[in-house]
């Protein structure tokens, strides 16, 4: 038996065991044209560190299905431009160390998100008769979903999917039903791939907003309401991201805008401290000095906050970092037991304090 396993191990060894690696994080991209990119292509874009890949989605004779290569501009097909992941990659890999960024996308200018449910999908793809859809799907075998899913299960043996990053162009039907169509597809994919929910979240960037003019403005009402619906999600700003003339995709300094702040919402949902996303400032409160509480603080997978303190509280109050009021409660009758609902409060690092007559207890909570 010992001989059996010395050669196993030896055999093992020749061939070679590619073991995941975990400094390798991959996000998952889907959407429309502005996932793709629009952008004219630029001689400077080509150059890209050696750590940012991509991984080969299309049907094409010039890649090859299903491998990775350099993330050069476009990143997503073939047929389309310069877009926001450009600055994504770059932006993700000027704050961390030692990492690979990989991209694995299934986006078109044509897809809306029922493209990506699989109880409607079928449907999708038989009524298309436009010459421009179909030549999208048959990029993709005509299995949009599958071909996501395909593509992520290769991607996993190299290495870690850290993202869901989601970015459409503001065309299609944004109302409740697509948000509950977003939280199923997420869900799906969570499954599908057996990825966990908090440590996998889903990002959706804004559309053209309307003080650029933008021609689909509207639907960022509808985005906005993501994360009460989807607590693993993030809404990446919009604002003052340049359109082009069409009023709906971005020019090359709106992607590059737009890029960054996904990249930078993303690092600071997984703990990062940046400077640009956690400014601070004096606060103009005075803070009594009073003894400290304990307060024994859970906050569950649906974003529901439970607090169970020592003593009874009267009061909670939540601010931003900078100490500005977001929310002030009194609780009708002193209680040891608080519950709350962050998906009513804003997105990013707030400060939950818990008062008693006697002490309080604050913690800063990244929602």
């Amino acid at each position: 038996m010992k001989k059996k396993i010395t050669l196993l191990l030896l055999f093992l060894s020749i061939v070679g065991v590619k073991a995941q690696n975990n400094d390798f994080w991959i996000y998952l991209a889907i959407g429309q044209g502005n996932m793709v990119g629009t952008a004219k292509v630029e001689a400077k874009e080509a150059t890209v560190n050696d750590n940012f890949v991509v991984m080969q989605t299309e049907n094409a004779a010039s890649t090859q299905l299903g491998t990775w290569k350099k993330a050069v501009s476009p990143i997503v097909s073939q047929k389309g431009g310069y877009g926001f992941l450009e600055a994504f990659g770059k932006t993700m890999l000027e704050n961390t160390k030692n990492k690979k960024i990989g991209v694995v996308a299934v986006a078109d200018e044509t897809f809306p998100m029922a493209a990506y449910d699989i109880e409607v999908s079928h449907d999708f793809v038989a009524n298309k008769t436009d010459e421009k859809t179909k030549a999208a799907l048959e990029r993709y075998g005509n299995n949009i979903y599958g071909r996501l899913i395909d593509m992520a299960r290769l991607a996993q043996k190299d290495g870690v999917i850290k993202g869901i990053l989601l970015q459409q162009d503001g065309n299609d039907t944004y109302n409740n039903a697509w948000l509950q169509r977003v939280k199923k597809v997420y869900y799906r994919v969570l499954n599908d791939l057996s990825l966990d929910s908090t440590k996998v979240p889903l990002l959706i960037g804004e559309v053209g907003r309307s003080e650029v003019g933008g021609k689909y403005a509207e639907a960022n009402k509808t985005i906005g309401k993501m994360h009460a619906v989807l607590q693993h999600s993030f809404v990446v700003s919009a604002k003052d991201c340049a359109l082009a003339v069409d009023k709906v995709h971005f020019t090359e300094d709106g992607y590059k805008q737009l890029g960054r702040r996904f990249a930078l919402k993303t690092l600071q949902g997984m703990g990062f401290e940046l400077s640009d996303t956690h400014k601070s400032s004096q606060s103009t409160h005075t803070k009594v000095q009073s003894s400290v509480i304990e307060v024994n603080v859970q906050i569950s997978d649906k974003g529901i906050l439970t607090a169970t303190a020592t003593e009874p509280l009267v009061k909670v109050s939540v601010t931003d970092t900078n100490g500005a009021s977001i929310k002030e409660i009194t609780l009708p009758e002193p209680s040891k037991e608080f519950t709350m609902d962050l998906n009513e409060l804003p997105q990013g690092q707030i400060i939950v304090a818990f008062h008693a007559i006697d002490g309080e207890q604050s913690f800063t909570i990244s929602n």
